[in-house]
């Protein structure tokens, strides 16, 4: 019935919602790792300098801080999908 179909759209929605906060919160958190990462990167390349800690501390360091500036920008396209989503759904209710 439609009144069914409604509340079923309904909690659907819902649940994406839900699903865009959660991945809104990933990326905060992710952006709040790479400020971290950065911050450690500045200080052990004045300390490579110094020969004080090797060239393979500040390379994992690197790594980390691109794989999170990558898993923000999955993050964000993970959200795209979502939102594309709710946009053909609500698309294919208004022609029946």
């Amino acid at each position: 019935t439609l009144s069914s179909s409604s509340a079923a759209s309904d909690v659907y929605k819902r649940q994406i919602f839900e699903s865009l906060k959660h991945i809104d919160k990933k990326i905060d958190n992710g952006k709040s790792t790479i400020k971290k990462y950065e911050t450690i990167h500045d200080l052990t390349s004045d300390l490579v300098e110094g020969l004080i800690k090797t060239k393979e501390d500040l390379k994992t360091i690197e790594n980390r801080l691109n794989s999170s500036r990558l898993d923000i920008d999955i993050l964000n396209i993970d959200k795209q999908l979502l939102i594309y989503e709710i946009n053909k759904n609500t698309q294919i209710r208004k022609y029946y």
